[in-house]
C-alpha cells in the first residue's frame, strides 16, 4: 500500500507543499508495523539474541535479507526513469520497497519452500 501511495503521488506530481495532506496515510501504514516490531522486541527482551530463532528460521531470514539487499538497489533504479517532484519520495519509496521485499521473501522461504 505504501508503494502504491508513493507511486500515485509521484504520478500525480504532488509537490512537497501539498504532501503534508498525505502524511497521516503514511503514518497509518507505518504505525502498525512499528508497533508489531516494538511488541516483538518487548517479548524477546529477556532472551539472548541467539535464542530468538531456530536454525531454519535464521537461514530463512538471512536469505530474505540477501534478496532484499540484491533487489532493493535495482529497485531504486526505477525512480531514475521517473520524474520525481521532490527527493522525499526516494526515502518513502525505499522504506516501503525494503519492507515489501523482506516480508515477501521471508514469507516465501518460510511457507513456500517448506512445501517442497
Amino acid at each position: 500500500m505504501g508503494l502504491f501511495l508513493t507511486f500515485n503521488l509521484i504520478g500525480d506530481k504532488i509537490r512537497l507543499e501539498k504532501f503534508w495532506v498525505y502524511v497521516p496515510f503514511y503514518l497509518l501504514l507505518l504505525i502498525p508495523y512499528i508497533l508489531v516490531v516494538l511488541y516483538w522486541l518487548f517479548l524477546k527482551r529477556k532472551q539472548k539474541i541467539a535464542e530468538w530463532y531456530d536454525e531454519k528460521q535464521f537461514q530463512d531470514i538471512l536469505k530474505a535479507s540477501l534478496i532484499t539487499l540484491l533487489l532493493s538497489i535495482p529497485g531504486l533504479l526505477v525512480l531514475l526513469l521517473i520524474e520525481i517532484p521532490h527527493p522525499v519520495y526516494w526515502f518513502l519509496y525505499y522504506i516501503f520497497l525494503v519492507i515489501f521485499l523482506f516480508s515477501s521473501s521471508s514469507l516465501y522461504f518460510f511457507k513456500i519452500k517448506d512445501l517442497d
